[in-house]
């Protein structure tokens, strides 16, 4: 018993920022829920998505941004702005989140080899070059979760070559290249989402057409940047005062606002609605970004450890949750093979053994694929 205990056991450093493992907890909370509901009856995924799931991947791109960014101003502060730094940055970010992904995609593309005879080979190529939701026509049937992640890489590729041309050819300081930088592609996906909505021929599936493409949301993690750029050269605001409670409450009406009142105000969240395919990619993050200051001082409360606990194990939940575990596991191989009369008890021991799984190879993932290459990436980023 104590070696099953051990073998899942994690370590938590004492480095962690508690308010922003709370974000990321939250973050793959709503996500993993939010899919969770394809094992419910109909009306209760509708329910609770109405009335509880918020958007966890805003929360990711909005806390990527603050942490991306804050390292790339530290970085780029302290040893000035060069290829080899950031090909040095670059190598950093691919030994975090490619091993585990290429991983999960190599199983998920012999999974579709083995038992899917009419499975195209060629289809999942875009995926191993995060180019599934970057080119025009765009298709979600191999790893269809991989969308926020194909935005975060390209996000990590450009952002430091914008800032390297800014200082290098324009000769602008940092500081302000990265503000150049936030506001220009915040300012130019906006326009460009008006733009589409109004005069571009559109898909039927409003997701397709704005909510998952890299075109659309890449602005969604500036917001983060620029909460990273404040707390870098505005401090104080960051620095525990009067104001931050103020923010986070202002932060949380807005999401409040977004999740009950907006739509209803503009009739629907879907297809022609201007404010949900424009205005909500701006209004969300922004909303979040106000959150920052609040969690950024938070205290680790006592007895808390599995908040931070999840917040580890979320790359590898997003990563694994919907169509390694839930449809493939459950839905294809589980549900098939073990017959179960009963509806209800149905319904309960599929939701209950996904759950299960999800926490326990998501630790295993985390403890034994991120962790390994996490320490040998610093290993060689030393020498």
């Amino acid at each position: 018993m104590r070696k099953i205990i051990n073998f899942f056991k994690l370590d938590i450093s004492g480095n962690r920022i508690f308010g922003l493992d709370v974000l990321r907890a939250a973050a793959i909370f709503f996500v993993v829920f939010n899919h969770s509901f394809i094992l419910l009856p109909k009306e209760f995924g509708n329910f609770f998505e109405k009335h509880f799931v918020y958007d966890g991947v805003t929360l990711f791109f909005v806390l990527s941004g603050f942490l991306i960014g804050g390292i790339l101003i530290k970085t780029f502060e302290k040893n000035g702005i060069s290829f080899r730094v950031i090909t040095d940055f670059w190598k950093r970010r691919w030994f975090r989140t490619l091993p585990a992904y290429y991983l999960t995609a190599l199983i998920i593309l012999l999974l579709n080899i083995l038992f899917k005879p009419q499975f195209i080979i060629q289809s999942s190529f875009k995926y191993f070059v995060f180019l599934q939701n970057l080119t025009r026509n765009i298709t979600f049937d191999f790893f269809p979760e991989s969308w926020s992640l194909s935005i975060e890489e390209i996000f990590y590729l450009i952002t430091p070559m914008i800032l390297y041309m800014m200082i290098k050819i324009f000769h602008i300081k940092l500081k302000w290249s990265v503000f150049f930088t936030i506001l220009s592609i915040v300012v130019c996906v906006l326009l460009f989402r008006l733009y589409r909505f109004y005069f571009s021929e559109l898909p039927h599936n409003w997701r397709i057409s704005f909510s998952m493409r890299v075109s659309t949301r890449l602005d969604s993690l500036m917001y983060g940047v620029l909460g990273a750029f404040i707390n870098y050269y505005y401090p104080k605001i960051f620095k525990k005062n009067k104001f931050h409670l103020l923010m986070f409450v202002a932060g949380i009406l807005i999401l409040i606002a977004d999740k009950y009142f907006i739509p209803g105000f503009f009739k629907s969240i879907a297809e022609k609605n201007i404010y949900s395919n424009v205005f909500r990619f701006s209004a969300v993050p922004f909303a979040v970004m106000l959150l920052l200051p609040y969690l950024y001082q938070m205290k680790h409360p006592k007895n808390m450890n599995f908040i931070t606990k999840i917040s580890l194990i979320s790359y590898s939940m997003y990563l694994l949750n919907l169509t390694l575990i839930l449809d493939w596991f459950i839905r294809k191989f589980w549900a098939k093979t073990i017959h179960i009369e009963n509806y209800n008890l149905k319904i309960i021991s599929n939701y209950t053994l996904y759950w299960v799984l999800l926490f326990a190879f998501s630790t295993v993932m985390y403890k034994y694929i991120e962790l390994p290459f996490l320490k040998y990436r610093d290993r060689i980023t030393k020498k």
